[in-house]
């Protein structure tokens, strides 16, 4: 397992040896010293800024490969040094990666705070998960895991304990995971996590819920997912075989500040949905209601009794996978029909339009797009004449 003090003895005795090859050759083309020492603290202090450095990390890897080259081309053929210097720029990115010299492109996510990969290593995100840095970076799952961790990190302060990916027994050669536990003295907090963009749309007591993309020209793309305060309530009650029912357990569904809610109603349920926004003031809310009823020697005990399902093995992960992959194929049994679905969506609240048909007046009979929200919103609009002869 990583440490920080391992990570940053690594990243700098490799940056550091390649600016004294690079200035080192520098030097030895210009035949003048001071270029040479000039170069290294140039490089050194290029390689400190962030933005930059990715840049220069990708340029260094193409130099070191092409120092490959010229040193093969002296005792092999052409193509086989080609191929040697292909194999050593991959080699040095890699190396760069590693050791978290390179910097990646955008995501068009919030970069996390601290967003060093070198205080990455040292928290208990990676410490339990082994994540890489870029890794979870890049990972919409993981990153949104990582970014509720983020932002209740301060509870750790306080005695609090995480845990990440718990495979839970439910019988049947099969598991429930849950995606991050909180244990703290008020109780334990299972967080379902919802890294999605988009319009959400949902019920407490519906079984799926609805991702709208907007697609402009009042058309959008239409994605449903497993209710997730179900999916939150399928996790609690396995929790519970493990922990017992005397013990708090919160249920609270995190969704990305990129998406937006538009209707989403917790009615019928316990449990909280809430954007990462409102994360913290939601969870000592929660905190509130109960006051402190685990010690930290309970806290501790609840921890290490829970660990070793956040360790599974990579047969249980993909087990657990082939079974969510398995379900969704039942939820789209007509592939063709789900696939790439487009509907009208109302441009006043963003409610899906149906078709209705009008039961009175000189115009009955004829049909028109309604707003599903209605009598809330009345946003009407006609069906083109290509299309009315759907009545």
């Amino acid at each position: 397992m990583k440490n920080k003090g391992n990570f940053t003895m690594i990243n700098k005795w490799f940056v550091g040896m390649e600016c004294v090859i690079i200035a080192a050759l520098i030097g030895l083309r210009i035949k003048n010293l001071w270029c040479g020492i000039a170069a290294f603290f140039a490089l050194l202090c290029i390689f400190c800024i962030p933005i930059v450095r990715g840049i220069l990390s990708i340029l260094c890897s193409a130099f070191d490969a092409i120092i490959v080259y010229n040193i093969a081309i002296q005792y092999l053929s052409a193509p086989v040094a080609g191929i040697m210097t292909f194999c050593a720029f991959w080699l040095f990115i890699r190396l760069h990666r590693k050791t978290g010299v390179v910097m990646d492109k955008e995501t068009g996510q919030e970069e996390p705070e601290p967003s060093s990969a070198e205080k990455y290593y040292e928290q208990a995100y990676y410490q339990i998960t082994h994540n890489h840095y870029y890794d979870m970076l890049h990972d919409n799952g993981k990153y949104g895991e990582y970014m509720i961790y983020e932002k209740l990190r301060n509870f750790e302060k306080s005695g609090g304990k995480f845990l990440f990916n718990c495979y839970l027994d439910r019988g049947n050669n099969k598991t429930t995971e849950i995606d991050v536990l909180l244990i703290c003295g008020s109780g334990i907090f299972v967080f379902e996590s919802k890294n999605y963009n988009g319009w959400i749309y949902g019920k407490g007591w519906e079984k799926n819920w609805t991702q709208l993309f907007p697609l402009g020209k009042g058309l959008s793309e239409k994605i449903q997912f497993y209710n997730p305060l179900k999916q939150n309530e399928t996790h609690i009650k396995y929790l519970k075989d493990y922990v017992g029912s005397n013990i708090p357990i919160f249920s609270i569904v995190v969704f990305a500040d990129k998406c937006t809610l538009k209707r989403v109603n917790t009615k019928g349920s316990s449990g909280y949905v809430v954007q990462l926004k409102q994360l913290v003031s939601t969870v000592n809310q929660c905190k509130e209601q109960t006051g402190n009823v685990l010690s930290k020697a309970e806290i501790l005990d609840l921890y290490h009794q829970l660990y070793p399902y956040s360790q599974a093995s990579q047969e249980v992960k993909e087990k657990h996978i082939q079974d969510v992959q398995d379900y969704k194929n039942l939820l789209n049994t007509n592939k063709e029909e789900n696939k790439g679905v487009q509907m009208l969506v109302c441009p006043r609240c963003g409610s899906p339009m149906v078709l209705r048909t009008i039961k009175r007046g000189k115009n009955i009979g004829d049909v028109f797009y309604g707003c599903s929200a209605f009598p809330d919103c009345r946003y009407t609009r006609e069906v083109p004449e290509s299309q009315k002869s759907i009545k």
